[in-house]
């Protein structure tokens, strides 16, 4: 099958897969300095390569984006990761969050959305710098109490999942703003306080858990980031680099055209060389046909001939 074509089921073949991500990782190797964006998206990764933990350390990049893809686990060891600010591991098929992410502890928004997670394991709690967790589109039912410990966190993002109940140390959550659950199915902190937003549900849980609540006015005083909050050399560095991707995947597609135009003009030369050794061989077999006949005449004159001169000399 040429690597351009796809399976029956619309994925692309190993060889175009392969291809896709050799370009990816390529472009990632040459980026310019000032991009500090890793965009790894949808080339169907089941594992990160070793060589992207080089790429991000090595070249002082803050954000790399695996969205799309169906990574299940990682299990390198992301110690190179340890200056990583954002992390999108969106629309993949992790069932648990890596312990490995751990290593990350300068990880500022992490992106968990549309995997298949059932629970936020107490090892997110070492992320201390986090600001933003987002993970959408689960099936967790279950937070760890040692998530209370993210004392930076601004927005909390966990629409579309099972959970009841958040963790009573969330009151130590003094920044929390944005606070996006299913509503309906929470039972504790009620609903119509969850409606208030962040601040007010860290207030109500301060004051169910007697927890000191002067530290939530001076936190809110405090700049925070968003995933939005990305610095207009960011945003211009991504557009480069779409751009560039979008030349690139205009390029491949013209390539495959050509290779499209260049197999079928393969098949043709093979269908008229075909012919051509068809017909050779049909000139061949008449020649020799044509050749033996000549000779049975020629035998069959000499026979003739000989029989009158023995009659003559008899």
């Amino acid at each position: 099958m040429p690597f351009w074509k796809k399976n029956d089921d619309g994925r692309p073949s190993k060889r175009e897969i392969e291809s896709m991500q050799d370009a990816k990782l390529s472009l990632a190797e040459n980026l310019p300095a000032h991009v500090k964006i890793v965009d790894l998206t949808k080339i169907y990764l089941k594992e990160l390569p070793y060589g992207v933990l080089s790429i991000v350390k090595h070249q002082n990049k803050d954000c790399l984006i695996l969205k799309n893809n169906e990574i299940k686990d990682l299990k390198n060891d992301l110690s190179l990761l340890d200056d990583l600010k954002k992390l999108d591991l969106s629309f993949n098929l992790l069932k648990t969050v890596p312990r490995t992410l751990a290593s990350c502890q300068s990880l500022v928004h992490l992106n968990l959305d549309h995997n298949e997670l059932k629970r936020l394991p107490s090892h997110l709690g070492s992320l201390k710098y986090l600001e933003t967790l987002s993970a959408c589109s689960n099936h967790i039912s279950e937070i760890a109490p040692e998530i209370g410990a993210l004392s930076k966190l601004h927005s909390l993002l966990l629409k579309d999942n099972d959970l009841t109940k958040l963790p009573d140390n969330f009151a130590y959550c003094y920044r929390l703003v944005n606070l996006d659950l299913d509503v309906e199915k929470i039972v504790y902190p009620p609903g119509e306080i969850i409606l208030r937003g962040g601040r007010a549900t860290v207030i109500w849980l301060c004051d169910e858990n007697n927890v000191d609540k002067t530290k939530i006015d001076a936190s809110y005083d405090e700049h925070v980031t968003t995933f939005d909050d990305i610095s207009a050399q960011e945003r211009q560095a991504e557009a480069m680099m779409l751009e560039r991707q979008e030349r690139e995947a205009a390029e491949s597609a013209e390539l495959l055209k050509k290779m499209r135009e260049e197999e079928e003009e393969l098949k043709k030369i093979s269908a008229n060389t075909v012919s051509m050794e068809e017909k050779r061989q049909e000139r061949l077999q008449k020649k020799l046909a044509e050749e033996d006949a000549e000779e049975r005449e020629k035998l069959a004159r000499y026979l003739k001939i000989q029989g009158r001169r023995e009659n003559s000399a008899h």
